[in-house]
């Protein structure tokens, strides 16, 4: 994270997308042509709808990246790493640190994801 946050130049969020895309289909030993993996990638990336989880994760860690005055804890990357599951869930609570990146994440993509909470007080409030 504080190498991302080091960058000078960083690539477009877009073009960054291509990357993570080429890098997490070969993590997961997921074949593809390798000189379609940016059409499929940038496919992706026009409409959070197609994988929204991937899609509110990647806004989600690049947000937190921007926030150069946070530091960087095991705990963040845990919550960045359960990310992905908020569109499939009633209720997904995080820190509220890691929600507020949840929420621009979600509002960058024109998205509520209004089950995102930052503690589980909010949450039983919710319900009442």
């Amino acid at each position: 994270m504080e190498a991302d946050r080091a960058l000078v130049a960083p690539p477009s969020l877009e073009d960054n997308f291509v990357k993570k895309m080429a890098g997490d289909l070969y993590m997961h030993r997921i074949s593809f042509p390798n000189d379609r993996v940016g059409a499929l990638a940038r496919w992706v990336y026009e409409s959070p709808d197609r994988c929204p989880g991937i899609r509110l994760q990647y806004e989600a860690h690049h947000q937190f990246r921007r926030d150069k005055r946070s530091r960087t804890s095991a705990s963040d990357i845990i919550d960045l790493i359960r990310t992905p599951a908020v569109p499939c869930v009633d209720f997904f609570i995080t820190d509220k640190r890691m929600m507020g990146y949840c929420r621009q994440a979600a509002k960058a993509i024109h998205r509520t994801y209004p089950q995102l909470f930052g503690n589980l007080s909010a949450l039983l409030a919710s319900l009442d």
